[in-house]
């Protein structure tokens, strides 16, 4: 059992490594084009977009690591949200506070 976990853990760690900065610039322009982030987003400096959109593509990168290991019974992909936090997210698309 041991061994499982660690495998998982291994796996899991692998997939949330950073991928290279020149993948996911473009991995997020490619997405920027599909979604542009002003249409609910304002004029929210896109460094801080691009952060963001890194930070949730290390969390998709892991939870589909663990869903390819049968952990999940569903893979995550790029959303039109994928840009915000959870916070933002809750306050301009879902309207809690």
């Amino acid at each position: 059992m041991a061994a499982i976990m660690l495998a998982v853990a291994l796996v899991v760690a692998l997939a949330a490594v950073d991928r290279v900065d020149e993948e996911v610039r473009q991995l997020y322009e490619a997405w920027k084009s599909k979604h542009p982030p002003w249409l609910l987003r304002g004029n929210d400096d896109d460094l801080l977009r691009l952060e963001v959109f890194c930070d949730n593509l290390c969390y998709i990168d892991a939870h589909n690591a663990e869903a390819d290991l049968g952990l999940h019974g569903f893979h995550l992909g790029l959303t039109p949200f994928v840009d915000l936090t959870l916070e933002v997210f809750h306050g301009r698309v879902l309207g809690f506070q």
